[in-house]
């Protein structure tokens, strides 16, 4: 997949108000290696000017206090505020106080920004399959019993092809198909997965792949007037 997506990803995700450490588990949980999540996020921080200053290191040192001789008036003076302090304290408890902020909680995700993590998501997975085959590419798609989809080839394994639940897609929306040239996605909610495929732009499925083992991910976006095709290289 381009890096790309992977940066529209990252900035999706830290614009709703999600940790980076949570960012970078989903990703790896999703098949990207560390190595490439750490150069999704350099690049981001190089597109949006972000600098992570490194945090200070601190030293612990030994304090030596000095030996104090305390005199009585000192230590009845003590006692008094002591006294005092607690006087204060059940005040501050009884006295009736405003109720705290509320916490804000990070908006919730766009259908543009969950469908983006879906096609990450099967990018991701895609990847972690053809890794785990020897170059092999799935030909397949179907559910699990626990509802999670499973990339197929020949036969499907949920123990080696297990992909989280999506929030866009189902797996009757996710079809692998033969390279068309007049192939386009009929609706926001069907990906294809075209085997033998190329992507000649980000909108626009190119010429068919010398390559055996390549495939396109071709999808739709709603942007509220119309259907934007997408097409992503995997």
């Amino acid at each position: 997949m381009e890096s790309q997506q992977i940066v529209d990803y990252i900035a999706d995700n830290l614009a709703v108000g999600h940790a980076e450490a949570d960012i970078r588990a989903q990703l790896q949980a999703s098949g990207w290696s560390q190595a490439s999540v750490d150069g999704a996020f350099s690049h981001y921080r190089q597109l949006h000017n972000v600098v992570l200053q490194p945090a200070a290191k601190h030293t612990r040192r030994r304090i030596r206090w000095p030996k104090l001789r305390i005199a009585p008036r000192v230590l009845q003076a003590g006692a008094g505020l002591a006294v005092l302090a607690v006087l204060a304290l059940g005040a501050y408890v009884l006295w009736p106080h405003k109720p705290a902020p509320a916490v804000v909680h990070a908006a919730p995700l766009s259908y543009q920004q969950k469908q983006s993590n879906d096609v990450n998501i099967i990018a991701g997975a895609m990847g972690q399959y053809v890794a785990g085959s020897g170059g092999v590419v799935p030909t397949s798609i179907s559910a699990a019993a626990d509802g999670n989809l499973v990339l197929c080839g020949v036969t499907c394994d949920p123990t080696t092809s297990n992909i989280s639940p999506l929030s866009v897609y189902r797996a009757s929306g996710i079809e692998f198909v033969a390279y068309d040239a007049a192939l386009t996605a009929p609706d926001k909610y069907t990906m294809y997965l075209v085997l033998g495929g190329s992507c000649i732009s980000v909108h626009e499925l190119g010429p068919q792949s010398t390559n055996p083992h390549a495939v396109v991910i071709l999808y739709g976006r709603d942007t509220g007037t119309d259907l934007v095709q997408r097409c992503v290289t995997l």
